[in-house]
């Protein structure tokens, strides 16, 4: 976006009251590679992706690990300081912009192969992160996930799906059983957005995902 388009895109928000997020670039992003150049190349653009959520006053930028070159576990453990290496840079730079970096649990190609790999990433950078509901459902549990990172949420990226792929289902759709984390939606203040894909009607979709959110928050936990 031009400065122009952002000045755009701040007023607009500003005028109807919406905070933003940002994700940064996923595609061909690999901020833990082996070779320097693309990784110096994947900083340089999410650090632009940082620099235009600091311009439309994006609270949260939320961003994925590179992904997984290996499972020897010397190659796994080198990798892994390269992914600390960049993910603290990335929050210095973030920080210095008045924002907060946020890791969003990964899918199958991302770094991390178990939920015991995330949280060592959060707890060796000191970052917070994002929860993908789907995500977490399809991997290593959403419940168990939950349970054990629940101090580190600020950000959710919600939706449902049946088990078995990140299908992107309107809550209620799939076989998440939302009403199980209950206590933890309780006390939760921070953003939740819907991650609905419906080609067909995809407003209807996530104002019906919304819906059924708001109706599982209403039961009594």
């Amino acid at each position: 976006l031009s400065k122009k388009e952002r000045r755009e895109v701040l007023r607009l928000c500003q005028k109807n009251s919406i905070t933003t997020t940002v994700h940064v670039p996923i595609f061909g992003i690999n901020i833990n590679c082996v070779n320097p150049g693309i990784k110096g190349e994947s900083l340089r653009q999410v650090k632009q992706a940082i620099a235009l959520a600091a311009d439309i006053k994006s609270r949260i930028v939320v961003l994925h690990s590179g992904p997984k070159p290996s499972s020897v576990p010397e190659v796994k453990e080198y990798t892994f300081q390269l992914l600390k290496n960049s993910l603290l840079e990335l929050k210095d730079f973030s920080t210095g912009k008045g924002m907060t970096l946020a890791l969003e649990n990964g899918v199958e190609e991302c770094w991390e192969e178990s939920l015991e790999d995330f949280i060592r990433i959060l707890e060796e950078t000191g970052l917070l992160c994002t929860l993908d509901t789907g995500h977490a459902h399809c991997s290593w549990g959403l419940e168990e996930t939950v349970q054990k990172i629940a101090n580190k949420i600020i950000h959710i990226h919600i939706s449902d799906n049946d088990g078995s792929w990140d299908q992107h289902l309107p809550v209620g759709k799939g076989k998440i059983n939302f009403i199980n984390l209950l206590p933890f939606f309780k006390n939760y203040t921070g953003i939740i957005c819907h991650e609905i894909q419906d080609r067909d009607n995809p407003e209807e979709a996530t104002l019906k995902s919304r819906a059924n959110l708001e109706r599982i928050l209403r039961l009594e936990g």
